[in-house]
């Protein structure tokens, strides 16, 4: 307390006579000096009064002499009352002489300091039973005065001539005080919400100890603070005091807030296109309350929360206009939804309004991105900002579209939905693929975690529907508007999830349910891919024997580059969805990281077969096919044996069967043109052996053998289209014969016929990896299996072995498949016979 006195004492002395040591000028006017006796003469008793009581006012039991303390208030109001005045006049003073220091916002920011050591005066006669009613009043307006003046001097009221925050620095300082008054403020609260003055002296009794070690980190806070209203230079430093998990909270936060502000938009273009009307204006309060908050909270930030308030100046000046432009379009929908209002009028305002309050924020995000590359640069800061602006995508083409169907701007809001629309799908392969560093950003790493890849997986099936109701609802679908309502949720939800994934650098997820249509989709892919390594070989020696014979003309040569050129895209974008899964293919994500890395090892082999293709060399193309037809065969024996595990119904094998079907088709009309190419060392070998393998495959497809089983009656689909693939093959064969026999040296009917038989397999394989029907064994074939059983038991007995098979799918067997195969031992070795 003597402290306290002595600089009490001191300060007032300076004031009255100046100090030029420490820069502090004399009375500047008679009127001032007169107010500043005022205080002299009321301080000087007080001061007789503390300093002669300090050891009296308590007895020797504790008890605390109310009648010192009832002689010191009268005394310590008026002097509170007449300093307030004295500091008033000074900066009306100071606003005269031209001081550039706000002078009112000095004052109520120096205010703060007496609030603090008022509340705890007051806490202490509460505690010691003081006028408790009296004290409790006080207590209560110090406490609100301190909250709304703390408000006041940071978001500014320009109508008492207080402007807004803006400094970077102050900012900073200002984040501390609201942090320690947040710790400080509920025991106060406590004291006021008693139920009795009997409860508050208590509770002020126990905690005034508390509240009074807790006022000198909130009181120090608030001297940092003046100091900077007084004079900031900006010299702060707080880029060093940001944590990468700050720096992902804010990347993430700060992008957050350009969907929140599409998503109030398109909440509003439902309300006015009539569709759930009710929900969605329940929605916007909420969303116009909470988009507030995390503004303000990204301005001021929060210690409690980990927020840091604004790193730059810059930052801090965006934001600060961001937040001007969001208030004023709250204002455009509070106003609408207050006088129901949505006519032309108020669509084009919202509308206007809505690309300005995107566009302010985006400015902020991208200063953010920039000031975190600088500060970290590790951190996938570009990825986080780009991954984020997917969420609001989401938003952004439903708010277009009901813009469009409303009928408001229909040709500039096509423009940006179609915009929006391109923007989503670049970014989401960007993410996927990587992309190399460039003038305009950094380069970004492609994403190879199984996890990751499965999640945007879900994020391109929600985004195909969304996409889709999107471009219903511009054409005028209220009904596929109310599908937007239930996608955009979900939607937002999972590209969140991704953003969290990306934000972390890790992510972590279950075993992937993968449907039967989704097993029998990507083995088809897979077969699909290993075709094409064949079918660019063929093209690409369809050139070559075009050039080799003098058959091409210009016109033709250039057809069939085309088709290589198309056949090669095609590889790529098959490899993509093998990589990334397609729902629109029935081709889902790759069901465990190893298959994941297997996949992405064969982008090299991939682009080491192309590279061979560009460079018009025949051997590196024969010898690059045959790889990449070997890699991908391990592909779909990895894939075989997950869908066996996954679900034993998948007819996998047969699938497998029917898809190397095509790849045997191409791989004749291969071996047929390297061999009149002169590339075929084994003389024919491989082409004989290709045909053999196609005329075996085709008939253990369609009669059983070497593990698959016979077509049964009940799929006359499949019959019918054996009998279309015999007929493609019987036309397609000898064309193949005369071309490897230099019969002739026109292709064209060759690959005529090779297409019709393409065509056909493709159907059929299709029709392979389709479930058999259940269907019923009669009772009466049930007796004629056991009798047939009993009847070959000797045979069983002898060294065959007969085995009764009732498929457990329920589809009907032939008697001979039924039964079994039966292997005798003979002289020489095992030989198959069918019972």
């Amino acid at each position: 307390m003597a402290s306290s006195i002595s600089l009490f004492d001191a300060g007032l002395t300076d004031l009255m006579n100046g100090n030029p040591g420490s820069g502090i000028l004399a009375s500047p006017s008679p009127l001032i000096q007169a107010q500043l006796q005022k205080v002299l003469d009321l301080w000087t008793p007080l001061k007789a009064v503390l300093e002669n009581n300090v050891n009296s006012v308590r007895n020797s039991t504790g008890q605390v002499d109310l009648t010192i303390l009832q002689a010191m208030a009268p005394g310590n109001v008026a002097l509170l009352k007449n300093s307030a005045i004295a500091v008033g006049q000074l900066v009306d003073s100071a606003k005269a002489a031209g001081s550039v220091a706000p002078g009112l916002v000095v004052d109520i920011a120096g205010r703060q300091r007496m609030l603090i050591q008022r509340m705890c005066k007051e806490v202490l006669l509460i505690g010691l039973g003081f006028d408790v009613p009296s004290s409790l009043h006080h207590l209560k307006d110090s406490s609100h005065l301190f909250g709304w003046s703390h408000h006041g001097v940071i978001m500014g009221a320009p109508w008492a001539g207080v402007p807004e925050l803006t400094s970077m620095c102050t900012i900073q300082a200002m984040s501390d005080v609201t942090h320690k008054w947040e710790e400080f403020h509920p025991f106060i609260e406590q004291i006021l919400d008693a139920e009795s003055d009997a409860e508050s002296q208590a509770t002020a009794s126990h905690s005034a100890e508390t509240i009074a070690k807790m006022s000198s980190p909130l009181f120090s806070s608030q001297v940092a603070a003046v100091k900077l209203y007084v004079n900031d230079t900006g010299l702060c430093t707080p880029l060093a005091g940001i944590s990468r998990a700050q720096w992902v909270y804010l990347l993430n936060n700060v992008g957050k807030q350009r969907f929140l502000g599409q998503k109030v938009s398109q909440l509003f273009m439902q309300i006015a296109n009539g569709v759930d009307v009710q929900n969605s204006k329940v929605s916007l309060s909420v969303d116009l309350a909470s988009t507030t908050q995390v503004l303000r909270s990204l301005i001021e930030g929060s210690v409690v929360h980990h927020i840091p308030p604004p790193p730059t100046q810059a930052i801090t000046d965006q934001l600060i206009s961001a937040h001007g432009v969001w208030l004023d379009f709250r204002s455009v929908l509070q106003t609408a939804m207050d006088f129901g209002k949505t006519d032309h009028l108020t669509v084009t305002r919202v509308d206007h309004q809505s690309r300005m309050a995107l566009n302010s924020v985006n400015l902020a995000t991208n200063l953010y991105e920039e000031a975190a590359l600088a500060s970290e640069p590790t951190l996938p800061s570009h990825v986080i900002n780009m991954a984020g602006r997917q969420r609001m995508l989401f938003q952004k083409i439903s708010k277009e579209a009901s813009l469009i169907c409303y009928g408001e701007g229909v040709e500039h809001n096509w423009h940006d939905l179609n915009s929006s629309r391109g923007m989503f799908s670049s970014a989401h392969w960007v993410l996927l693929l990587g992309k190399l560093p460039d003038s305009d950003s950094p380069g970004i790493n492609k994403t190879t975690d199984v996890c990751v890849i499965q999640q945007m997986k879900v994020v391109a099936d929600l985004y195909g529907k969304l996409e889709q109701a999107a471009l219903q609802t511009a054409s005028g679908s209220l009904v596929a508007l109310g599908e937007l309502i239930k996608l955009n949720p979900v939607a937002f939800s999972a590209m969140n999830t991704a953003v969290g994934f990306y934000a972390s650098g890790s992510a972590s997820c279950g075993a992937l349910n993968i449907s039967f249509a989704e097993w029998t989709g990507v083995i088809r892919e897979i077969g699909h891919w290993r075709m094409l390594s064949q079918k660019a070989s063929k093209e690409f020696l369809l050139i070559a024997f075009g050039n080799y014979t003098g058959n091409y003309t210009g016109n033709i040569t250039t057809a069939d580059r085309n088709k290589l050129k198309a056949t090669i895209t095609e590889i790529n974008l098959s490899l993509k969805r093998l990589k990334f899964g397609a729902g629109a293919h029935n081709i889902p994500a790759a069901p465990t990281q190893g298959i994941v890395d297997y996949v992405f090892a064969l982008d090299g082999v991939s682009s080491s077969f192309i590279q061979a293709l560009e460079a018009d060399n025949i051997s590196a193309v024969a010898n690059k096919s045959e790889t990449m037809l070997a890699e991908t065969e391990n592909v779909m024996t990895m894939y075989m044996e997950a869908a066996g595990q996954s679900d034993p119904t998948v007819p996998g094998h047969r699938m497998d069967i029917a898809s190397r079907q095509l790849v045997l088709a191409q791989s004749i009309a291969k071996q047929a043109l390297l061999l009149r190419l002169g590339f075929d060392g084994s003389s024919g070998a491989k082409l004989n052996l290709a045909m053999a393998s196609f005329a075996a495959s085709q008939k253990d497809l369609q009669y059983g053998g070497n593990g698959l089983e016979e077509v049964i009656p009940q799929r006359q689909d499949l019959l019918e289209q054996c009998h279309l693939v015999d007929k493609g093959w019987n036309a397609f064969r000898p064309q193949v014969q005369d071309i490897a026999t230099a019969s002739t040296n026109d292709t064209a009917a060759m690959s005529a016929t090779l297409l019709a038989l393409a065509e056909v397999l493709d159907a059929a394989v299709v029709l392979y990896g389709v479930l058999d029907p259940y269907v019923e064994i009669p009772e009466l074939a049930v007796s004629w299996i056991l009798i047939a059983m009993v009847v070959l038991l000797p045979v069983v007995l002898c060294g065959c072995v007969a085995v009764g098979v009732c498929n457990a799918t329920g589809r009907s067997l032939t008697f001979a498949a039924m039964i079994g195969r039966c292997r005798c031992s003979k002289a020489k070795g095992l030989d198959e016979t069918s019972v």
